[in-house]
């Protein structure tokens, strides 16, 4: 069955024409996310056109915010303040005359995971997105559990030391500290400078605790690190470990997978996915 999944993001829209286990094509458009709410729809169905075939059967659509996924309406999505209560589903529904199914794209992250990646033979996952934010999506027994609005798995919005996990587990911890972007820091680590590396070996210890937050609340058999951020896994994995390896209730800790999956498209993925496992 061919579906269309679409990442929207506050710089991109990218959609792809999906089928079973792969991706047949993708285009990508700007989102120039501070106009108004039509136009960037009209940008939204303008990618969907030339993605959609004749015998495309649903589009799945993965958003970073707050989503009503009964009603397709997004309630806030981060960087397009335009679409703030906005009925997505229905407007697209009406354009294309498809079922349309709307996801947080954190979760869409999870499921891609779940359904296309290292996460097809496990039950218990979670997929932790670490870009400009951190979100999080959480698979319970075989299942996406999004809560209420999507609202699950914001672990970043917890307090930690002088703010919130995002404060310290994304690239708002690089420009807090050295006013650098993640890829920055990465470019930097791979020259071996001492500065960057240092930075690195800190952000660790704080995922680590984030992680260790992680295991403690849900025991999931696998996490999985995805995101622009955790390229610099090898960077930042021994103190991470280090951190995790001093923790209470070992026997769990090391009974739970972790690893880092760079795949960018795997948000889009996650959308198509929904109009598998609905």
């Amino acid at each position: 069955m061919k579906v269309v999944g679409v990442d929207i993001g506050g710089t991109s829209i990218t959609a792809g024409l999906v089928e079973d286990q792969g991706i047949i094509s993708t285009t990508v458009s700007d989102t120039l996310s501070h106009r108004a709410k039509n136009e960037i729809l009209d940008d939204l169905f303008q990618v969907l056109s030339k993605i959609i075939t004749p015998d495309t059967r649903a589009i799945g659509i993965g958003v970073p915010g707050v989503v009503d996924t009964d009603k397709g309406v997004i309630h806030e999505i981060i960087n397009i303040p335009a679409w703030k209560n906005f009925p997505l589903k229905e407007k697209v529904e009406t354009e294309f005359g498809l079922p349309v199914l709307i996801e947080n794209d954190a979760n869409c992250f999870a499921l891609a995971i779940h359904h296309f990646g290292t996460g097809k033979n496990y039950r218990d996952i979670v997929g932790i997105s670490i870009g400009t934010g951190l979100g999080a999506g959480i698979i319970i027994n075989g299942k996406l559990y999004s809560g209420v609005k999507s609202g699950a798995g914001e672990f970043g919005q917890l307090p930690y030391k002088a703010g919130i996990f995002e404060d310290y587990c994304s690239g708002k911890f690089f420009l807090a500290g050295n006013n650098l972007s993640g890829a920055d820091a990465y470019q930097k680590a791979c020259r071996g400078e001492k500065e960057a590396l240092d930075t690195w070996f800190e952000f660790g210890t704080h995922i680590g605790k984030l992680l260790q937050l992680v295991i403690y609340a849900l025991a999931p058999e696998l996490i999985i690190l995805g995101g622009s951020v955790s390229k610099g896994f090898d960077f930042f994995r021994p103190s991470m470990l280090k951190v995790l390896d001093g923790c209470y209730l070992q026997g769990i800790i090391r009974n739970t997978r972790i690893e880092a999956d760079l795949n960018s498209l795997n948000p889009l993925l996650g959308a198509a996915a929904l109009c598998y496992v609905e």
